[in-house]
């Protein structure tokens, strides 16, 4: 969409819709897969704000399809699913008992460039897009939503980005932490490790003298 379409101010009956409509069906089946994964079996723990990211996605989507109105920003914003891939294969790996591969930190290393340049780097992008067609006020817009939509699709896009920078800052810490590169981490394992050292020579120590004791 991003290269072969133009902006328009709808989208008609366009092949831009497409990518959109097929993305609503993905994100309400995997909304109840993590109600039942999630919430129901408890086989990962509940994740509130991807929840609250599929519900934002799919109320915005469905205006967006049922109004004609920002279709192609939110089927180019679909780059973002780029890094999707690489999640989905870090809990293969994570309940295969794999955490601790190689593979496990390439495809981590791998999915935070990915999510860095697909979101973080291409939302605001994609942001000065939508300013490039003045946000849309000088389209002919629906008569329902008026003036309000484009301001609905600024809320999105700045409730999206600040949705996956916190995410983004969560994958850099975990990265960071399993490269051992974490000063925090690393001055908090430090004296527990050696704490637990001197409680095993602690405990050396008092159960020899219990058998020289015992020998006496």
């Amino acid at each position: 969409v991003e290269l072969h379409a133009e902006i328009e101010c709808s989208a008609g009956h366009s092949w831009v819709r497409g990518p959109m409509i097929i993305f609503l069906g993905y994100i309400f089946v995997d909304f109840f897969s993590m109600l039942v994964c999630d919430v129901l079996a408890g086989w990962r723990t509940v994740d509130v704000p991807m929840f609250v990211h599929h519900v934002f996605i799919f109320t915005m989507f469905s205006i967006g399809c049922f109004y004609d109105i920002g279709i192609y920003f939110g089927s180019t914003l679909l780059i973002n699913e780029a890094s999707t891939p690489f999640i989905t294969f870090m809990w293969y790996l994570t309940y295969t008992d794999r955490k601790d591969s190689r593979l496990f930190v390439v495809n981590g290393l791998v999915f935070v460039v990915v999510f860095f340049f697909c979101r973080i780097a291409f939302i605001p992008f994609s942001f000065y897009q939508f300013y490039s067609v003045d946000f849309y006020m000088n389209c002919d817009l629906p008569p329902a939503l008026g003036k309000v939509g484009p301001l609905l699709m600024v809320f999105g896009y700045v409730f999206i980005f600040l949705l996956n920078a916190m995410w983004f800052v969560k994958l850099v810490r975990g990265a960071a932490k399993k490269l051992g590169l974490g000063g925090e981490g690393s001055s908090r394992r430090s004296p527990s490790k050696e704490q637990s050292e001197k409680s095993q020579v602690q405990q050396q120590l008092l159960s020899d003298d219990i058998r020289s004791d015992g020998a006496v």
